[in-house]
């Protein structure tokens, strides 16, 4: 709406189309005009509900098609397809003012909030899982790097080495971080 050229990208769940305020924005997305981009991240489960048990639809991509915006899906979880992608969708709102929506395929490793498995809760298979660690996308970039000789082996292996040391710093420093005093309760809230 301030006509400032940005492009606005929001990232939500598939449990996210259940509810009005995305429908709500999305229209109103469409009415104005407004330079925003919808990530829709589908891994079919919004929280222990498969999309099936939840949606009287098929497709949530034809159904925001309908709407004023570009619509577009991709089950692909290759990283620099998704990458092209991506720049497509950005050029196209970029040239014709409307905003834009994206449904990408992803799957949930673990729990919905934990760091457990969930395959007693029978609403996801341990081949479902395996049948993922396939496409999984950083096994696939890291296969193309590997094999277009962009890096070796033990160049990767002090990257990865350096990001697994840097999440255990962070995950170490938030658990040492004392928790916000009730002062901090309403704190840069509106109303």
């Amino acid at each position: 709406m301030k006509k400032n050229n940005r492009i606005t990208v929001v990232f939500f769940g598939d449990g996210a189309t259940d509810a009005g305020v995305f429908w709500e924005s999305l229209n109103f997305a469409c009415l104005e005009k407004l330079p925003v981009v919808f990530v829709l991240e589908d891994n079919g489960i919004a929280v222990h509900t498969s999309d099936k048990k939840r949606q009287g639809y098929d497709s949530v991509s034809q159904l925001v098609a309908q709407y004023r915006c570009h619509s577009y899906e991709e089950s692909t979880t290759d990283v620099e397809r998704i990458h092209t992608l991506t720049q497509e969708v950005i050029d196209k709102v970029k040239k014709t003012s409307q905003p834009a929506f994206m449904k990408l395929s992803y799957y949930r490793y673990l729990e919905h909030v934990g760091i457990n498995e969930d395959f007693h809760d029978n609403y996801r298979s341990e081949k479902e899982y395996k049948d993922w660690l396939e496409i999984d996308p950083v096994k696939i970039q890291r296969s193309r790097l590997l094999d277009n000789n962009f890096i070796n082996e033990q160049e990767l292996a002090t990257i990865e080495s350096d990001i697994y040391q840097q999440i255990e710093q962070s995950v170490s420093k938030a658990k040492k971080a004392p928790f916000s005093s009730i002062t901090t309760l309403h704190k840069d809230v509106f109303k």
